[in-house]
């Protein structure tokens, strides 16, 4: 789990990153509440919600940025023979998907991979496929907490919109990002509520990620079929 919390990590810097540069923000974030519960912490990464239209929206609020929403997506599509499954981010200023063929990992030696940018009517796509040893190969990405991972026990949470999650809640030190960290299995991504301190560009950075809605169907790709056309 290490990992995972590493991975998710690196995603909120670059969120971070992203959110500086988007001209308009989304309206700021609103907490949707925790109730400390006596039941034991749930496995939350032992079966996350992934199925293809499943989707979460996140709010991002941050001391270096504005507000600014992101909706993330599980995506999958058949090109040519072949099944690609992955996921789409949106924003207020465009959308960006990668995906690999269904059923490998993305490290995998002989993946082909996807990687496309949407902004307005602009469309770029890039294809590669992973050479033996350029990138290591993954193990189970939900594996038990390790160093650096503290649980902190069990809740829930309520989003904006009404709906109440059982929660995960773990303490972080990695990677020079410290906070606290929420999941939950009932949620695609799992990420539910978060609140780091970190140093970007040699400035403090104290960022809160909260979850303002889900589904586990109804997602929608920016991406046709058509986007693909002119991959390299």
């Amino acid at each position: 789990m290490k990992k995972t919390f590493a991975v998710l990590a690196m995603l909120l810097v670059a969120t971070v990153l992203a959110s500086g540069c988007t001209q308009q923000p989304a309206a700021p974030a609103t907490n949707g509440g925790d109730q400390n519960t006596n039941q034991p912490p749930q496995n939350v990464f032992q079966q996350p919600v992934t199925q293809p239209g499943s989707w979460a929206k996140i709010a991002l609020t941050t001391t270096s940025a504005k507000p600014v929403e992101f909706t993330y997506k599980y995506v999958e599509k058949t090109l040519g023979a072949v099944v690609y499954t992955g996921t789409e981010t949106e924003t207020v200023s465009g959308s960006s998907l990668v995906m690999w063929e269904k059923g490998k990992d993305a490290s995998t030696p002989g993946t082909k991979i996807y990687s496309l940018s949407k902004f307005g009517q602009i469309t770029l796509c890039n294809s590669l496929t992973t050479a033996p040893n350029t990138l290591p190969v993954t193990s189970d990405p939900y594996e038990k907490p390790t160093s650096g991972v503290t649980q902190l026990g069990a809740g829930t949470y309520t989003t904006p919109t009404g709906k109440s999650v059982a929660v995960t809640k773990y303490r972080t030190a990695i990677g020079g990002v410290i906070g606290e960290y929420w999941y939950s299995g009932q949620v695609p991504f799992v990420l539910v509520w978060s609140e780091t301190n970190m140093t970007v560009a040699g400035k403090d950075v104290t960022s809160k990620m909260e979850l303002q809605d889900f589904g586990t169907s109804g997602a929608i790709s920016a991406f046709t079929e058509k986007s693909f056309e002119n991959c390299d």
